[in-house]
């Protein structure tokens, strides 16, 4: 099974990355590509936090993750599962949702909103603007 790193711009193009059988590698690809655009500049650590360019989605519920898997041919979110079975993110509960945006000292940094409280909604205004990474399975 072969998977894909993509990126959604601000414009809804999607641009293909990376692709490879080992979906840990893109991952991993994906969020040193976050990390580069969000933290690799003179700003300052909360400057980085408040102007990201950039995010990776993160999800879980319990002990199971999830794998964003960007918008499906109708526009509604949706990520895979650990059998890499498609599932729209609507009809899923009780998921936890994080945005990626870099480290600090090895402390992954996730996405705030503008009272700087942690986005859990992927539907978040203020997500708007930025490029979103995401795995799909090909």
């Amino acid at each position: 099974m072969k998977f894909q790193l993509c990126t959604r711009d601000e414009y809804g193009t999607s641009n293909i990355v990376s692709t490879s059988e080992d979906v840990n590698k893109l991952i991993l690809d994906g969020k040193k590509e976050v990390h580069g655009i969000n933290m690799d500049n003179a700003l300052s650590l909360d400057e980085q936090i408040r102007n990201y360019e950039a995010y990776f989605v993160e999800i879980s519920s319990g002990n199971e993750s999830y794998l964003y898997g960007g918008t499906d041919g109708h526009g509604k979110h949706v990520c895979y599962n650990s059998k890499m079975d498609m599932l729209p993110l609507e009809h899923m509960h009780n998921l936890n949702i994080r945005f990626y945006i870099g480290a600090n000292k090895s402390k992954d940094i996730f996405a705030q909103n503008e009272k700087k409280k942690e986005i859990t909604d992927i539907s978040d205004a203020s997500l708007r603007g930025k490029v979103v990474y995401f795995i799909k399975k090909i």
